[in-house]
Order: C-alpha cells, then structure tokens, then sequence
C-alpha cells in the first residue's frame, strides 16, 4: 500500500501491527470473495485535463438524510472502503484504486464537507461523519467492508468502527492519533512545531479561514510539503486538485471544521475505548512521522 500523501518515508515503512483478536491480516492479503458492481453507473475515464486520467472509476452520488454525497466505486469482490484524509478528498486514493480494483470492489466517498460532497455548516464530529459512512453502506447494501482509513479520515475510521463494529470486517488505520486517547500531546509547539495548524484551526471567529483564503494553493503546498518525510513527494497535480477543492465555498470552512470539534471527538473516543474493537485491525505509520513512536501500537491495542 503506498501513496506520496502518506506522513513518512515511503522506503521505510514501520508497519505497526495490532489486533483485538491477536491476528495480523494486512489489507492485500485478504481472501477474495463474491461482490457486486453497480452496472447502471456511467463509467468514467479521464482525459489529459482531468484529474482522474488513467483511472477507470464509475462516479456515483446518493442522498442520505440531508446530505448529498458523492463517491466513486470500482472492480469487483469484497467490498474495501477508503476514507481520505485533509486537505484531500477521494482523489487521494487515486493510485491506490488502480491496484486494489483488480481484486475488491472499491469504494471511495469524498468525505462531508470535501470535494462533491455537500459542505453543511456544523455536524462535523466524527461520529455524525461515521453515520455517513453507514449510510453509504447500507445504500449500496454492502456489509461487512474491509475499510481503509488515513488521516482525519482514521478518526472517522475509528468511529464508525466503535460504532458499527458489526459493519467491520477488517480495520486499517493510518497516520493519525486520535481526540482524547493521545492527538492533545501534538498541540505542544515546541515539541511539534509541523503540527501549529491543530492550534491555528482552533483559533476563534475565523481566523484559520480569513488567513487562508484566496491563499489555498500556498496553503496546501506548504502544509502537504512541510508533513512529508519526501518535500518532494505531493506531486503538483495533487497538490491543484486538493487547492482547487478546498477553494470552493464552504470547503475550507468545511475542512477546518474536522478539527474543530475535537474536543467532541475526544469525548466520544473516551467513551468507545471502553470497549475493546473485537475486529482484526492494523495500524500503519511512517517512520518518520511525528507521532509514531515504539510502543505506540502495544498502547493502542490496549
């Protein structure tokens, strides 16, 4: 599994490995199993102006409750879902598509609030956003899914799997530390200085947001480039697309909203850890990435 995005050393990977259930199942090593695709879904295969070029995916958007989400799906198998991280939206898992369709029938949502998704005021904590999730699934009438979490989409990750742990076949989560079971040590300055956008989303009536916009493109490269092992990593049509959509209305308000509700976030994350996640899980860190210590699994399984 490998994408530039990732935090860390794309040559050095430390694979932390833990599960509830005392197995490793790594996400690729799993049995293929009947699935359906949606046949009625246009398929889409970009050209040299799109985003998507070289990349065969069938874009789809549903209704659930009051929010309009849009997500891609591809292949066929066992259902894998793959929850994006921020700023990005589904584009990120776009090299990772390619390979994993082959095998399972992808599916992709761009998140609430990010790419063509609807961008609702509030209703950010990731509990709500893991109800999305669900939704999705029970649409597409899928269940259990392999799902496959990075980021801020982790934190979603984690909660959908604490709260729909029935839904859950296998868990991957990736490059993120969660509200209230240790993400509260990065706010320290000093010793995290990459991480100063935690305390600069915090910031009252705004001010992450009148910083920023107009200004997304200078944003996103610093920000991806600065959390990377590789600068060099991002490539530049990434780094526009992601740039592109955090500059639509509502979408950086949108974005930065996933980190404001944190403290919600930790308050039901005290709550799910109460109850031990009884689905096989893997969790993955660069070597290079700030949080991702030894031991750090060992704690996280208990």
């Amino acid at each position: 599994m490998k994408t530039e995005e990732l935090n860390g050393s794309r040559s050095r990977r430390n694979f932390l490995k833990f599960s509830a259930l005392g197995i490793t199942l790594p996400l690729l090593s799993y049995v293929n199993a009947s699935g359906k695709e949606n046949e009625k879904a246009p398929r889409v295969k970009a050209n040299k102006n799109n985003a998507w070029d070289n990349v065969d995916v069938s874009h789809h958007t549903v209704m659930l409750n009051d929010l309009k989400m849009h997500y891609v799906t591809a292949g066929a198998g066992e259902p894998v879902v793959l929850l994006h991280g921020f700023p990005e939206t589904l584009y990120a898992w776009r090299k990772i598509i390619p390979a994993l369709s082959k095998h399972y029938f992808v599916i992709a949502p761009d998140l609430r609030g990010c790419g063509d998704t609807d961008r609702p005021d509030d209703s950010y904590d990731k509990k709500t956003v893991a109800g999305d999730i669900y939704g999705l699934i029970q649409h597409l009438k899928l269940g259990p899914v392999n799902l496959v979490s990075h980021d801020v989409g982790m934190m979603v990750g984690y909660a959908f799997a604490a709260n729909y742990p029935a839904q859950v076949k296998r868990l991957v989560l990736m490059e993120a530390a969660l509200p209230g079971l240790g993400l509260e040590e990065l706010y320290n300055a000093e010793k995290y200085p990459r991480m100063y956008h935690l305390a600069l989303f915090d910031a009252p009536n705004g001010l992450a947001e009148a910083l920023i916009e107009g200004r997304e493109a200078i944003f996103v490269s610093h920000f991806m480039r600065q959390q990377t092992y590789d600068p060099t990593g991002p490539d530049e049509l990434a780094l526009e697309e992601y740039s592109r959509r955090l500059s639509a209305p509502g979408a950086l308000r949108g974005g930065i909203e996933y980190f404001r509700v944190h403290k919600i976030d930790a308050a039901q994350n005290k709550e799910h850890a109460k109850t031990k996640l009884k689905m096989p899980v893997l969790t993955i860190g660069g070597t290079a990435s700030f949080w991702c210590q030894p031991g750090t699994a060992d704690q996280a399984a208990r």
